[in-house]
């Protein structure tokens, strides 16, 4: 009994260490995210709800038309449309989950040796290039990575032929 124990705690250890929780939106086809408790579509009070923020979104410093919110301490900034609908979420240090595999601060090798080439030319700004992959039928991962190699920062975003998510998509 004293082993089984053991083992338990050990399995909830490394539960936790990797962001698994009971509340995680599984990773499908559609959706192949770990480490995330809302997707692209859910609506900013679920947003809200699923990572306990106080606070109204407040406007986006480079979109007048966008709201954000933030969980700075999972690495998360969620961006929603005038409609309060999710329609991107910026993966930074701290997120402990996965895209398609990919994880942050992987480098750009694991990319390519997981995903091939980008759906287009990397763009390049300041310090950095940004590869965009198409991750889902309608979900888009845009890896910012450092001219070492490094992630940086992972956009989720809706792909181009997708359009705007609607809200309740992601409910």
């Amino acid at each position: 009994m004293g082993r089984s124990v053991v083992r338990q705690a050990a399995l909830a250890a490394m539960l936790v260490g990797t962001g698994a929780s009971a509340q995680n939106v599984p990773p499908t086809s559609d959706w192949p995210v770990t480490g995330l408790r809302t997707k692209l579509g859910s609506s900013a009070t679920r947003v809200q709800q699923s990572y306990n923020i106080a606070g109204e979104p407040r406007r986006s410093l480079h979109r007048a038309d966008q709201l954000v919110l933030e969980a700075p301490s999972e690495g998360l900034l969620f961006t929603f449309n005038a409609s309060r609908c999710l329609v991107s979420i910026r993966l930074s240090d701290g997120f402990a989950g996965s895209v398609a595999g990919v994880s942050m601060h992987d480098t750009l090798a694991v990319i390519t040796a997981k995903l091939d080439q980008p759906v287009r030319q990397p763009l390049k700004s300041g310090h950095e290039k940004a590869y965009v992959y198409d991750i889902a039928q309608t979900v888009s991962a845009r890896f910012d990575v450092s001219l070492g190699g490094d992630i940086k920062r992972i956009y989720l975003l809706p792909t181009r032929e997708a359009g705007e998510p609607r809200c309740g998509a992601g409910s």
